[in-house]
């Protein structure tokens, strides 16, 4: 019998032992990851600590860690050392090895062109040694212009390791733990897990149509730095019209503008930057997503007077990044083959958009690599029965910013899977939508 009295005693969860399956640390983890899916157990939760829990179940310590560890593995949790276990913001935590059967419609894994990618690595390579060696440790001059010319800002630009590499040095360098970061109410799940690594409160704003609404962002304050995606934000999809970035980065004040660009290829036609507009900001551009999955390489701009705290970042985080890849996304950018990708990229996803079209309501929005699909019912439960049929997608749920932000959507990728698979997925999750909108479904 457990070593400690749990009556009246505070714990997240409480799963009950005599419900468990056999053996335990399966069942454990079966009603762990059930509670996650069916929304019983918010994004961000802390989980009770692990011997807590093995007292309090009466059960091996083991059975508890190895448990945990299964759903860790399917990005159903994330740890923080020193911290605890948390339910993760995304159940794409962990990216997909192909061992979960069923048609993916959660990864956004983006469409390649490899032809005009491995032809430019090949010329690359041939350039000789200086490639190799620890030089330039912010980027060569030429690779620097590249990525001027790809954020198309006159402001200094530094080489990073890819998007999210270029997040963690601005936040960690520039902020605080307890410093407070406005941000979407659904906001991408990568940056929350951040945020909590670091010790950071993450403020939720309201948005419409246009994304975060400035005079609710004003309203907020004071906070220490904003956070946002100005172009197709993960995961809703929104796009700030000029005057919107406008509204918004005087709305920030004297606040720190992170804004994170990784998206803003799918537009149509370039729009201003809202950190650029902004007193203080940091802007961060990849290439994973805009020209290859596999190029780890991204930009950073930023205000002068943070020119020293970042670049000291990047010395501690990086030392320096890959000058292999940083020259392969410089002769794409500056060659023209960039742009024919991201064209590429921007008609494969308008086709795709139009797919969906057939079988999901229409959404408004720039045709993009995913779509914020509303449910007519519970999201969770939703995912839970598209999972059971064979589709995975995300849930509103595993985007909120802090526990208690509701919508009923889902994050549905159209990119990771062939059409055949895509049109198969979509014919699921559209008659799992019917069924739920009938009442057929119990939730």
């Amino acid at each position: 019998m457990p070593v400690n009295s749990f009556d009246n005693y505070p714990m997240s969860w409480r799963p009950v032992k005599a419900e468990l399956a056999s053996p335990l640390y399966k069942g454990l983890a079966a009603a762990l990851e059930r509670d996650i899916l069916s929304g019983a157990l918010r994004p961000g939760t802390k989980l009770p600590p692990q011997r807590e829990l093995a007292d309090f179940l009466d059960i091996n310590l083991s059975t508890v860690t190895r448990a945990f560890k299964l759903c860790e593995l399917a990005g159903l949790l994330r740890t923080v050392r020193g911290g605890g276990t948390y339910v993760a913001f995304a159940g794409e935590g962990v990216p997909s090895d192909g061992s979960e059967a069923g048609i993916d419609l959660a990864m956004i894994n983006p469409f390649d062109c490899p032809d005009i990618i491995r032809e430019t690595i090949r010329a690359v390579a041939a350039k000789g040694d200086f490639l190799m060696d620890y030089g330039y440790p912010l980027g060569s001059p030429r690779q620097r212009e590249a990525g001027r010319m790809w954020m198309g800002t006159p402001d200094e630009v530094v080489i990073v390791s890819g998007g999210q590499n270029g997040m963690a040095i601005a936040l960690s360098s520039l902020l605080r733990p307890g410093a407070k970061v406005a941000a979407d109410e659904f906001t991408y799940p990568s940056f929350l897990d951040l945020a909590a690594s670091l010790g950071l409160s993450v403020i939720p704003i309201p948005a419409d149509e246009e994304g975060m609404l400035p005079d609710a962002l004003r309203e907020a304050g004071p906070f220490d730095a904003v956070y946002l995606m100005p172009g197709c934000a993960n995961p809703t999809g929104l796009t700030m019209g000029v005057s919107r970035r406008l509204a918004t980065a005087e709305a920030a004040g004297d606040a720190l503008v992170v804004e994170d660009d990784i998206y803003s290829f799918l537009l149509p036609h370039a729009l201003p930057s809202v950190g650029a507009l902004a007193r203080r900001y940091v802007a961060i551009c990849s290439t994973s997503k805009s020209l290859a999955p596999g190029l780890r390489i991204g930009y950073m701009s930023f205000s002068p007077e943070l020119r020293d705290p970042l670049v000291r970042g990047i010395y501690n985080i990086n030392v320096k990044s890959s000058p292999f890849e940083a020259e392969v996304a410089a002769e794409l950018i500056l060659s023209g083959a960039a742009d024919k990708i991201s064209a590429d990229k921007r008609k494969i996803s308008a086709q795709r958009w139009a797919i969906a079209d057939e079988y999901l309501p229409p959404v408004a929005g720039v045709p993009g690599l995913f779509r914020w699909q509303p449910t007519p019912f519970d999201c969770a439960a939703a995912e839970a029965e598209a999972r059971r049929n064979g589709v995975r997608v995300l849930h509103a749920g595993r985007f909120a910013a802090v526990p208690g932000v509701s919508g009923d959507f889902l994050r549905v990728s159209l990119c990771a899977e062939p059409e055949l698979s895509l049109r198969r997925g979509l014919t699921i999750l559209r008659d799992v939508l019917a069924r739920g909108r009938q009442g057929e479904l119990i939730v």
